[in-house]
């Protein structure tokens, strides 16, 4: 097949008029027809990353901080703001986790953002399902519909009505329902971006664990999405019996409550006796969820003292649960890995 040219390329982007628009931009400041093709190429490679690909929250952060390192601090500006107008006006983007990214990527220090990870930049990017990736590669760059994505629209549109009719088991039955599944989608998944996806860095600053007031923002932006998808509301520090809970789930009729502890707090094993009931209570629900993060490691942070693994706090505070109350336990280990021939594991 014969290789396009810059120019067809460039023609084919022109198809749409915010496109057009943006070209005639560059075009007033003198960039020549390669700079404005790997312009537009640049920035829909960003909006590809933030609307289609298939990875986790973390996972496309860190291409694209290491995918923008790879331009100067000005050049890297430009890309995200030409995205962040094309996302705003064409894209029409509600998705939590995209909404997230482009909010972290205006407030990326262009600067300082040096670091490039090769190998990261090399992973591929086809996604299980080669029709959506395709729709989505044409979607982003501005390309006229087709028959088949008239159909996706209308089916997201009405997906709420649709899964009513055909799914009617991922209506939310109860509170128990509704703590069963945000706790089953923080061990499938919180946990897997925490422990084996790299999100643990932003849980610590310099050598030090964050408090758990500075770690639920990045806990919350890894359960928007399952949350948005599943029309469950989260809120945040929600005022109960006194105090904050850390998190209220609620689809409007179920609610539950969450609590996050540092496994190195001085009351990790009383909290979930005094503080977390107490908010249930306020909430009227007796349905919640403990979550405990560990910076423990051999070499490393070296509280708490009283537990020596993971699996001992475990059994400790699961046989602390107050009777009348349903209250999952769930720890992620937090630890800043090692190579893999030098871990010394504190989990059992």
């Amino acid at each position: 097949m014969e290789k396009l040219s810059d120019e067809k390329i460039l023609e084919m982007y022109l198809s749409n008029d915010l496109n057009r628009k943006i070209y005639k931009n560059l075009d007033k400041n003198g960039w020549t027809i390669s700079q404005k093709k790997r312009f537009f190429d640049i920035v829909f490679t960003v909006l590809d990353v933030i609307t289609y690909y298939e990875w986790s929250w973390v996972k496309k952060w860190d291409y694209l901080k290491s995918y923008l390192a790879q331009l100067s601090p000005n050049y890297q500006k430009t890309i995200v703001f030409f995205a962040n107008i094309i996302a705003e006006n064409r894209l029409d983007i509600k998705d939590v986790d995209a909404k997230s990214l482009f909010d972290f990527l205006k407030d990326l220090e262009y600067g300082s953002n040096k670091n490039v990870n090769r190998d990261l930049l090399q992973t591929q990017i086809i996604g299980s399902d080669l029709k959506t990736t395709i729709e989505g590669f044409c979607h982003v760059r501005g390309f006229v519909k087709s028959q088949d994505e008239i159909i996706a629209d209308f089916i997201s549109d009405n997906e709420s009505e649709i899964r009513k009719r055909l799914v009617p088991e991922t209506i939310i039955a109860s509170n128990l329902d509704l703590q069963k599944r945000i706790s089953d989608h923080i061990s499938e998944y919180v946990k897997h971006d925490i422990e084996l996806d790299g999100g643990y860095r932003y849980l610590w600053k310099n050598d030090n664990p964050l408090k758990e007031i500075d770690a639920q923002p990045f806990i919350k932006i890894l359960l928007n999405k399952y949350c948005n998808d599943n029309k469950v509301y989260i809120s945040r520090e929600s005022k109960v019996a006194n105090g904050n809970v850390d998190f209220t789930f609620t689809d409007g009729e179920h609610r539950i409550c969450l609590e996050i502890k540092n496994a190195h707090h001085d009351y990790v094993d009383e909290a979930i006796i005094t503080q977390l009931p107490k908010y249930m209570d306020g909430d009227k629900t007796k349905h919640g969820v403990y979550l405990v993060l560990w910076y423990k490691s051999v070499n490393g942070f070296l509280r708490p003292k009283n537990y020596t693994t993971i699996d001992e706090l475990q059994r400790k505070l699961e046989s602390a649960i107050p009777t009348d109350y349903n209250i999952d336990v769930i720890i992620i280990d937090c630890t800043k890995p090692s190579m893999p021939s030098k871990i010394k594991t504190t989990r059992a």
